[in-house]
């Protein structure tokens, strides 16, 4: 029955994004994290000293494993959201 529920409200989601796209998030460079007042401090991977070239490639790298159970990387550098990306794993 939770199945059913999870599955509906997702389903709601995808459509309202759908139907009002104003609504949903601009699209935003390869793990770049969005400012969601939720009481992390966000940066940029460069403003870290980090590459974002390499952490792109490292998100791409386990999105095409079929051996990594990896479901997103974040990475915090001196108390800052730096990177956040989300692993796609319907596509494995």
């Amino acid at each position: 029955m939770l199945g059913i529920a999870m599955r509906l409200q997702s389903f709601t989601l995808g459509l309202a994004l759908l139907l009002f796209p104003s609504i949903a998030p601009a699209q935003a460079p390869c793990g770049a994290p969005a400012a969601l007042n939720d009481g992390w401090r966000v940066t940029t991977p460069e403003a870290a000293g980090l590459d974002p070239a390499i952490l792109c490639a490292l998100t791409e790298r386990f999105t095409a494993s079929t051996q990594a159970n990896v479901h997103g990387v974040l990475v915090v550098r001196r108390g800052a959201l730096a990177f956040e990306q989300t692993i796609d794993t319907t596509l494995a």
